[in-house]
């Protein structure tokens, strides 16, 4: 199983921490969540579900 560098998993956190408050986000930003979302899934988990 492969891991996250620690740098990559705060960039990631702040992405989705962003998204998660409705607060903006890039488009490279996406993109480059999208890419680890795919192979750390465990990444889904970290949004909050909205209702």
């Amino acid at each position: 199983m492969r891991y996250l560098n620690p740098s990559t998993r705060l960039k990631l956190n702040d992405i989705i921490l962003r998204i998660n408050n409705k607060q903006i986000v890039t488009l490279s930003e996406r993109i480059f969540l999208n890419k680890y979302l795919d192979k750390f899934p465990y990444l889904n988990t970290l949004f909050k579900k909205i209702i």
